[in-house]
This record gives C-alpha cells, sequence and structure tokens, in this order.
C-alpha cells in the first residue's frame, strides 16, 4: 500500500472515531441540561431562599432613594415570592418547554422577568439607580428564577437526571416541614427571637439528615464532547449587555 493510501486510510478511521465519539445533538442537549440541573442544585440547597441568598454572600435586603428621596427597602425575598412569580407567568404565557429547560430557556426567562419587575410590576424597582444595586437585583433575579423553574422542572416531571429530581423532591420536602416547624416554634418561643431561629435551624439539619438516609447516589456525568463548553455556566458569570442595562436603569421600556 502506497503511503498516500495510507495516510487515506487513517484519515478514515480517525474520522469514523470523532464520529462515534460526538453525541448527536439530542444526547448532547440532554446532558448539558443534565449538567445545569446539578448547577442549579447546589444552588437551591438551603432552607430558604434569604439562606440561599447568604450563601451568595448576597445582601438580604439593600436600601435605595425613590425620586422623590424617601428611602425603600427592597428585600430580596420579595423577588422569589411566589405570588409575583405567578402573576408573572399568566403575564408571560410561556411553553413548558421554555420553563422547564434551563440551558434553552433560562436566558429569556430571566430577561424577561426583570423586564416585568421593573415595568410592570411595582414603582419600587424602578428605584434602582446605581451599578451596586442595579448587581445585586441581576443577581438575585437570576436566583430566584432559577430556584423557580427548578421547581416548574419537578411540577411537569421533566428533570434530565433521576438523582436531581430525586435531591429536589426532598429539598421541597424539607421547605414545607420548615414551614411548619417555624409556625410551631414561634408560638412556642416568643423571646428571644435568636433562640426560635437557632431551634430552626437544628431541626431542619435534622430532618435533611433523615431524608438523606438510604439515597441514591449520583451516576457521575458523561464528560462534555471536545470543543463543547457549558453554555449555562458561563451565563452564570456573563455580565448583561447594555441593551438590558438600560432596561434595568429605567431608560427604555418593555415592549
Amino acid at each position: 500500500m502506497s503511503v498516500d493510501r495510507t495516510h487515506q486510510s487513517l484519515a478514515h478511521v480517525d474520522e469514523g472515531r470523532t464520529m462515534f465519539s460526538q453525541p448527536d445533538a439530542h444526547t448532547q442537549a440532554f446532558l448539558l441540561e443534565q449538567y445545569a440541573e446539578r448547577a442549579v442544585l447546589t444552588l437551591r440547597r438551603a432552607a430558604n431562599f434569604t439562606e440561599s441568598l447568604s450563601r451568595q454572600d448576597l445582601s438580604e435586603e439593600i436600601t435605595v432613594l425613590s425620586l422623590r428621596g424617601k428611602p425603600l427597602t427592597i428585600h430580596g425575598k420579595d423577588l422569589y415570592n411566589e405570588r409575583t412569580w405567578q402573576k408573572f407567568l399568566s403575564q408571560a404565557q410561556f411553553p413548558p418547554s421554555t420553563l422547564c429547560s434551563l440551558v434553552q430557556g433560562s436566558d429569556e426567562v430571566i430577561r424577561r422577568y426583570r423586564s416585568f419587575l421593573m415595568t410592570a410590576h411595582t414603582k419600587r424597582y424602578q428605584a434602582i439607580a446605581t451599578s451596586e444595586h442595579l448587581s445585586w437585583f441581576r443577581a438575585v433575579s437570576r436566583l430566584a428564577v432559577l430556584w423557580h423553574m427548578l421547581e416548574a422542572k419537578y411540577q411537569q416531571a421533566a428533570f434530565a437526571d433521576p438523582w436531581v429530581a430525586q435531591e429536589v423532591e426532598r429539598l421541597l420536602t424539607l421547605t414545607l416541614l420548615s414551614a411548619e416547624i417555624a409556625k410551631a416554634i414561634h408560638h412556642i418561643i416568643a423571646e428571644p427571637q435568636e433562640q426560635a431561629t437557632e431551634l430552626i435551624e437544628q431541626l431542619y439539619l435534622t430532618h435533611a439528615r433523615t431524608l438523606s438516609e438510604s439515597s441514591l447516589l449520583p451516576d457521575p456525568l458523561a464528560p462534555l464532547p471536545k470543543g463543547v463548553t457549558h453554555p449555562f455556566l458561563e451565563r452564570a458569570t456573563r455580565h448583561v449587555d447594555d441593551e438590558e442595562t438600560e432596561l434595568l436603569d429605567g431608560r427604555t421600556s418593555d415592549e
């Protein structure tokens, strides 16, 4: 066999190996969604949204000045408020495929939720003006949307990763237990407030350990194909563009 033919044969072998090792578009998208679900699950591991803010080194609240110079306090947990979210969904009318896809849908949902808060919900958020407060608003609104999207995937049984589905079910169970425990403890312990908070956290950890017993371990995910980066994680650290900044700054209106 000539040298040229040998090179051609080796080239065909290499091409065949590449085609065999590269997953098709559907398999690749499914794998990326699994990576995204595990990333958001890490953000969701908290007794409540306020605790999650603390774990992300985000302030629980900020104080801004209204147009009349009146101090306004904006609580991070309000951006996660269920009634606010449902009002947004009733206007946005997202198909389940958008709400249940972190990789394909989260950018659009986050962008439109920020626009809704700034232009169609309450004038309180329109008072956010400084770059520091805008950065806080972007981070907290993003976290709120990711929490809600993970819950939407649970409600629609739309998880790509069965292990994440199991863990989210446990987290939601813990959230329900924590709410009931908090009601009982605050009814029993009026003062001091710190004692009630400490007891709630202890009981939360106790229930968390109980629910974690005999759990299935996560299967290792397949490595991403060569040359394929994780778009969801890239978006996690990417700054918003100038057009979105103008929208958040109140200089443009939602179309």
